[in-house]
């Protein structure tokens, strides 16, 4: 009798402790939302326009069937002014295409000596460089745009990148996420210092142990003056800060889609009840400085922003300028993965259909 009831204050206390836990969390976000204006903006009070993508790589071309090329393997996609890149889970690692989207070769051996790449986790980009994070080798390799190698950097610090979410680059600063016990920290780095770590955002999270650890997975853009946008997955808020990392406001989104489009989460505490998170975001992109792009499955919500304020420019759904691809995809449209963009073209891959499309900027009113 004497050990039931010792379990039973044991469980109390665990209760208790979790509980604490859980509040501390939400007043964490509480916090960081009560530091900057918040602009409110429902969706349902904005039209949506149809926007078509038509197809930039197609790979069912011998090169790439010959290669093995498939949208599973895809992990990346970026363009240059000289080339345009995809880059594969598997060995070879790079394609290269000319920027009318015809293949060149593939590149990438496979190995540990400093040009090699071991396999690649992450890819950034900003106007000098692309990184490539081989997380097999624990580095950091940098090329030019042409891939002429440049350096590695290795670390200790560098297991932080394993974890997910995004991996950014501007002109001084490389972003990713570093994870320190119960929480996921994004953190700066100064690219002209060896990736020195200079500064860390703390996330703000929903409730710790109402959802699975996934929940608090960011997806984040940065411009080319070190402008961070960041979102958090169940959390219906892009939060935009300044060169500085300090919080100039936050963007809160509403509609009676993203409500329906929601996720079914079990609280760890008491699984009777029905915690439910919206599917918000998938992607965060900036274009020209001054325009946000919010993805979600085939929407593009297009943002103007400034330092402090923000509106709503444009709402577009893509779909395929195929009609053949069209009815194939009709249930879910262009469910955009991945996204990149030069001057003229917004350069897009999709979940479910191989290659890579592009529309033009002028399309979305940009």
């Amino acid at each position: 009798m004497k050990k039931i009831i010792f379990g039973f204050i044991c469980l109390a206390l665990i209760n208790c402790h979790n509980q604490k836990n859980v509040n501390t969390e939400s007043l964490e976000l509480n916090k960081v939302l009560n530091s900057a204006p918040i602009e409110y903006f429902n969706f349902d009070d904005y039209s949506i326009e149809i926007a078509y993508v038509d197809r930039f790589i197609n790979f069912d071309s011998p090169d790439l069937t010959r290669s093995n090329i498939f949208i599973g393997n895809i992990l990346d996609i970026k363009n240059t002014s000289q080339n345009f890149y995809i880059f594969s889970r598997n060995y070879p690692f790079i394609y290269q295409f000319d920027n009318d989207g015809n293949f060149i070769k593939n590149f990438g051996t496979q190995g540990r000596g400093p040009r090699d790449i071991g396999a690649i986790h992450k890819v950034a980009k900003n106007n000098s460089n692309i990184f490539l994070l081989d997380n097999k080798n624990s580095r950091i390799i940098v090329f030019d745009h042409i891939f002429n190698f440049k350096r590695t950097f290795s670390d200790r610090s560098l297991d932080f990148f394993i974890h997910s979410g995004d991996m950014i680059a501007s002109e001084k600063k490389f972003l990713a996420q570093m994870y320190t016990g119960r929480k996921r920290l994004i953190s700066f780095f100064d690219i002209h210092q060896n990736f020195k770590k200079t500064d860390s955002l703390l996330p703000p999270l929903i409730p710790f142990g109402m959802q699975p650890k996934i929940v608090n997975n960011y997806t984040a853009a940065i411009d080319k003056n070190s402008r961070l946008a960041t979102s958090y997955f169940g959390i219906p808020y892009i939060f935009v800060y300044d060169s500085l990392q300090q919080l100039n406001y936050s963007i809160e989104l509403n509609s009676k889609y993203l409500s329906e489009n929601s996720v079914s989460l079990k609280p760890i505490q008491d699984s009777s009840v029905d915690f439910r998170i919206p599917k918000l975001i998938s992607n965060l992109f900036w274009i020209k400085e001054n325009y946000l792009l919010v993805v979600n499955r085939n929407v593009i919500s297009i943002f103007e922003t400034d330092n402090r304020t923000v509106s709503l420019k444009n709402r577009f759904k893509l779909e395929y300028s195929d009609s053949e691809l069209a009815l194939k995809h009709q249930e879910h449209g262009v469910s955009i993965r991945l996204m990149d963009n030069d001057d003229k073209y917004l350069y897009l891959a999709s979940n479910f259909e191989n290659g890579v499309f592009r529309i033009p900027l002028s399309k979305l009113g940009i």
